[in-house]
């Protein structure tokens, strides 16, 4: 049954004969072994949501939950969004019932939702400073433009204050996104302007795509303090490790992108892919 599933049924599908199979046996063996990569530690996730996202439940439905549930798979620090306010008509509200709630969890760190145009981004920046350790916003969900002039006052106002953004580009399913929100793609280029005109502030990008963070890695050197989690370069083969063996890990950072995926599906996809099960 295992040869069947590994190669035989593969084998037959493509009508390879078995001295095909033979051939290319012994031309895979004498391949060199690729080299591994080293793999980081892993022990922080950086796109992560607390609670149930309003129309899919949650394995982990409250922080107390998913404190445990990252401490069963070894993450010591999880930079968690509350999954409930993505779609919040009052964020401050929203805002305040997660961070009370996530306090006192050893390994939530909980992020602010922030939405660029409402009105009264400047209180939840004030009342969210000291209480979250950054804020998350969601140009992807929320349908606004990263490079938009008009949103440059809360970017400054945000690396005024040394609070950190967390900025979601994606979810990796479409069918996550709630057919009532007006949603749109977070393009290369805007990516690329908007880094290259942020004010100066630590940054984590959720969601982008290989494409996406090789043009930025490649041209935006100097945006040191921008990183990218890598959800979305594990779905393929090839596309990490080439970007790790051309630019490092310096600013690739975990991200489970729970609960879209278990908690362990990408660090050890990552672990595959660079040659070290972790």
């Amino acid at each position: 049954d295992q040869e069947r599933i590994l190669w035989e049924n593969s084998a037959r599908l493509l009508k390879l004969t078995p001295g095909q199979v033979s051939a290319a046996q012994m031309t895979a063996a004498g391949l060199p072994a690729t080299p591994r990569l080293a793999l980081p530690a892993f022990a922080e996730d950086h796109f992560c949501f607390a609670g149930s996202w309003p129309f899919r439940p949650s394995p982990a439905p409250t922080p107390a939950d998913l404190d445990c549930a990252l401490a069963a798979v070894g993450i010591a620090r999880a930079y968690v969004a509350d999954a409930g306010s993505v779609y919040a008509l009052d964020v401050l509200a929203a805002n305040r019932a997660f961070l009370a709630a996530a306090s006192g969890r050893p390994r939530l760190a909980p992020l602010a939702a922030m939405v660029p145009y409402a009105p009264n981004w400047r209180a939840v920046l004030e009342e969210s400073r000291g209480r979250a350790v950054g804020g998350v916003v969601y140009p992807y969900l929320h349908n606004w433009r990263l490079d938009d002039p008009r949103w440059r006052p809360f970017f400054e106002a945000c690396a005024a204050a040394g609070f950190p953004l967390w900025i979601n580009t994606a979810i990796s399913d479409g069918r996550f996104r709630h057919r009532g929100v007006v949603w749109r793609d977070v393009s290369t280029d805007e990516l690329l302007a908007w880094m290259q005109a942020a004010p100066a502030n630590d940054y984590v990008v959720q969601g982008a795509g290989f494409g996406q963070i090789k043009a930025a890695l490649e041209r935006c050197p100097q945006a040191r303090r921008v990183r990218f989690e890598i959800s979305k370069l594990t779905d393929t083969s090839t596309v990490l490790p080439a970007l790790v063996r051309q630019h490092g890990w310096d600013r690739l950072v975990l991200g489970s992108e729970f609960p879209f995926r278990d908690l362990r599906q990408v660090r050890q996809a990552a672990g595959v892919l660079c040659g070290a099960v972790v």
